[in-house]
């Protein structure tokens, strides 16, 4: 595959490739206009396309993304879900290493050269849920780096609106009228139909339909002789597939139902084997439900009072995966950590083991310990577990951390830059993007007020407002270091508008965000930003270089 741009010899294919880069659409074209107007494009694309002709092609293709793409992860996680809905009897024991595993998927990024391609589909026989599958395959790249989608449609008797129903909803499609008038086009995008279209679609990495199922629909979609254990297993996947889709804020309603119905089977004669399988899903529900709200101690004290009744190390684990949300970094919790992460080790768990890794790290900042190429070669060996998929980032981004605030600038830009090649959330790329603008300006690079801008842009726009220390924090950051630019009044009004300089949790921060917001005023406000190095590199520097614990 080539490496060079796609070439544009027209006005028509410059429209078209500039459209798909800003706003992720995907081109409807008739067969006969496309064939007409779109010949020399493709002519002179012939190195970097991929026409897809039938269901067969396609499916191949989708068959060939996740091999490359996310073999290991995508892999056990199908024997997983196979174990669990194979239609034969599971025990409470092997349900908590397999639910653990398939309950634990993530969008992997396709890793070709995916920014040059022009991918060709021709409607034919296409099905709508292998389509939404492909589709979904390519939304964790930022949308310039999408390939250029063009769905060829029959000139009559088109099906185009059934067979796109279940594409996600982060891509938007294009029209072409007969007359060549470009214009939008809006389809009823459709949930899964049944319980076990959720489950192949969840296994498959795919999570558009399966997130747009409501509580009721999926209620109705389980049917009355599911075995409990395939129940809980579909109702915990629709909550993934909803935090995969629309981060974790939207879960609440499909996790508190969970909740409930567990409820409602502890109030029923349960076999011993039901009944510990239906305890180890309680113990999951809580601790989604903590991750979700992030601190009422009641849900953890209950997970864990559970893991406990039940003498089982797995679950202990989980519960322990989640301390740092009731419990400050010690001691005692990097010690619990390590031993969580063992367990996870053993039981073949590596993404959970590398995660509670992650959060015993970057606990570690309150102290003086040199911690930043430990933190590497660990997160680097994470590659075996999780590369390619939404955790790795935040790892990544917390070794640049850890090499800002030990002064190596040069090996903190490097990983900070490293993230813009993982999937990540818009989250976490802007704190890799604001941490990297930090390094810069610490070895004494120029700020750009234009790119901070942008940056401060991308954070009003992209970042839900329920993360309101990580909204202030980036906002905050890029204001201080665009000072003296004409930029900043522009991030000062984002800021002031979205209530930074107001904010309880701001202010009742004194250690970090309420210092920074001072500054940003031209105020002095004495820091209580407490031991270690990264407290000092904020005295030294003002600057408040974002991190993140791992939870899922």
């Amino acid at each position: 595959m080539s490496a060079g741009a796609i070439a544009t010899p027209d006005d028509l294919s410059q429209e078209l490739v500039n459209r798909a880069r800003s706003s992720a659409e995907v081109l409807l074209i008739p067969k006969s206009l496309s064939r007409s107007r779109l010949a020399q494009f493709f002519d002179e694309n012939l190195t970097r396309l991929r026409h897809l002709n039938s269901e067969t092609e396609l499916s191949r293709e989708l068959h060939k993304i996740l091999e490359m793409n996310g073999s290991t992860t995508v892999e056990r996680v199908r024997y997983a879900v196979g174990k669990i809905f194979g239609g034969i009897a599971i025990g409470p024991e092997e349900y908590q290493t397999q639910i653990s595993i398939a309950g634990n998927h993530s969008r992997f990024a396709v890793r070709d050269d995916s920014i040059n391609q022009v991918v060709r589909i021709s409607e034919n026989e296409v099905n709508p849920k292998t389509l939404g599958k492909y589709l979904d395959a390519y939304t964790a790249l930022p949308e310039e780096q999408r390939p250029l989608f063009i769905i060829e449609t029959h000139d009559e008797g088109s099906a185009i609106d059934e067979r796109i129903s279940r594409a996600p909803e982060e891509m938007n499609f294009m029209r072409f009228r007969p007359d060549a008038v470009l214009e939008k086009h809006i389809i009823e995008r459709l949930p899964s139909g049944s319980m076990m279209e959720l489950v192949d679609q969840y296994t498959n990495n795919s999570f558009s339909s399966a997130s747009r199922l409501s509580v009721l629909q999926l209620e109705s979609a389980i049917v009355m002789d599911t075995s409990l254990h395939e129940e809980l297993a579909a109702r915990l996947f629709h909550i993934r597939s909803i935090a995969n889709e629309r981060g974790k804020f939207a879960t609440t309603a499909a996790a508190k139902a969970l909740s409930n119905r567990l409820e409602d089977v502890a109030n029923n004669p349960l076999s011993d084997a039901d009944q510990r399988i239906a305890l180890a899903s309680k113990i999951l529900s809580n601790l989604w439900l903590l991750y979700c709200e992030e601190g009422p101690r009641a849900l953890f004290d209950n997970a864990m009072a559970i893991a406990n009744s039940l003498d089982d190390e797995l679950m202990q684990a989980h519960c322990v995966r989640l301390i740092n949300t009731i419990e400050p970094h010690g001691t005692m919790t990097d010690q619990m950590l390590h031993r969580a992460a063992k367990t996870f080790h053993e039981h073949g768990l590596f993404d959970f083991s590398n995660f509670c890794l992650n959060n015993a790290y970057v606990g570690k900042f309150y102290t003086d310990e040199d911690i930043a190429s430990a933190f590497a070669d660990v997160t680097t060996a994470s590659a075996e577990s999780i590369d390619g998929f939404l955790g790795r980032s935040i790892m990544i981004n917390n070794v640049g951390v850890a090499y800002l605030v030990e002064g190596d600038l040069e090996n903190a830009s490097h990983w900070f830059s490293r993230v813009s090649k993982e999937p990540a959330s818009p989250l976490h790329t802007l704190s890799a993007e604001v941490n990297l603008a930090i390094a810069h300006y610490v070895d004494g690079s120029d700020t750009d007020g234009q790119k901070l801008l942008k940056l401060a842009r991308k954070t009003i726009r992209q970042v839900d407002r329920k993360y309101r220390y990580q909204t202030a924090n980036l906002l905050l950051n890029t204001l201080l270091l665009s000072k003296g630019q004409p930029e900043a009044s522009v991030i000062r009004e984002l800021a002031t508008d979205a209530g930074v300089f107001d904010d309880p949790v701001v202010n009742g921060d004194r250690g970090t965000l309420a210092s920074l917001a001072a500054t940003c005023n031209g105020e002095t406000l004495q820091s209580q930003s407490g031991p270690g190095r990264r407290a000092r590199f904020i005295q030294q520097h003002g600057l408040v270089p974002i991190f993140h614990h791992a939870w899922l």
